[in-house]
């Protein structure tokens, strides 16, 4: 019985050292909420979007940290993202857009494309969502 308990408390570790490693982007503890990503973009609320992928919006703004982002989404996530262009919304600054597609549950594709810019501090900043 001793070794039983042992045994499973060492698989539990295991299983819990495994999932930190497998977090999004390198942020040990922190899960993107898929929930929250899909319900802040179909109700256009830019706050939940950002709350949903947390730190991960604290990357600096770059070419190669938005495709890690689109990458960190679609495998945690049950959707597709992908980086369509950096720095190709002629705006002041130039904005990127990343976009996300996902089945509802009556089998209906939505898609969805989140606008980027580079925020405070060069920080990956939700610009908006459409």
């Amino acid at each position: 019985m001793k070794y039983s308990r042992l045994l499973v408390l060492l698989l539990t570790a295991m299983s819990c050292q495994r999932e930190l490693a497998e977090t999004p982007n390198n942020n040990p503890g922190f899960n993107i909420d898929c929930y929250a990503l899909r319900q802040g973009m179909i109700e256009n609320d830019i706050s939940m979007i950002s709350g949903a992928l947390g730190p991960l919006t604290d990357q600096q703004y770059s070419n190669d940290n938005l495709i890690q982002l689109a990458k960190d989404i679609s495998s945690s996530c049950d959707m597709t993202a992908t980086l369509t262009c950096f720095n190709c919304v002629k705006t002041v600054p130039p904005q990127s857009q990343l976009q996300c597609t996902f089945i509802e549950d009556n089998g209906d594709y939505l898609t969805y494309t989140i606008n980027l810019d580079e925020g405070r501090n060069n920080r990956i900043e939700i610009v908006s969502v459409n």
